[in-house]
């Protein structure tokens, strides 16, 4: 049983080394659990969004759930186009999560769709964990305000202490 869970959200920059260093500066990998965490861009779709029942709104049917739902004109339903981009952002993160593996982390391994600061503050409630850590890119002035910062976001919202490393930190 891990001592400390910490969500670390990837992007698909190099912010896997940097995290990992930082990471292992401060906890010990026997004792730690990561939850890799990454959300993916949602796809575009042709069908129509409706209303549903959320899954894990339980017996609340007041929580409702974004669901894309259209009869398919080429055959491909809504759903498959999403679970399928799911499938391809887990993949991807799969490929990382190994190489934390590699270094003696206990890892699992979480993919959503959709905007990445919310999503972060969801998967860190979902997960119970006890810290997240991330890696941020240090954007400053017209860069940081055309872009914006998903580590801000997440450090103003969260639900637990954010851990932030920044690439040009690193060598420190």
């Amino acid at each position: 049983m891990p001592n400390v869970t910490a969500l670390v959200p990837l992007d698909a920059t190099a912010g896997a080394d940097v995290v990992k260093a930082a990471l292992a500066r401060l906890f010990d990998p026997a004792t730690t659990e990561l939850v890799l965490f990454r959300a993916g861009s949602e796809p575009v779709t042709h069908g129509v969004t409706v209303r549903r029942p959320s899954p894990s709104g339980g017996l609340n049917y007041d929580a409702y759930a974004e669901v894309p739902e259209a009869v398919p004109a080429d055959g491909v339903w809504d759903s498959q186009v999403w679970e399928a981009a799911r499938t391809e952002v887990r993949d991807a993160l799969e490929v990382e999560a190994a190489a934390f593996r590699r270094d003696g982390w206990t890892v699992r391994v979480e993919a959503a769709l959709g905007p990445p600061a919310p999503a972060i503050r969801e998967a860190a409630e979902r997960n119970g964990v006890q810290v997240i850590a991330m890696a941020t890119h240090g954007r400053k002035g017209v860069a940081r305000m055309v872009m914006g910062s998903v580590a801000e976001a997440v450090v103003r919202d969260a639900p637990v202490p954010v851990l932030l490393a920044r690439p040009d930190a690193q060598a420190g």
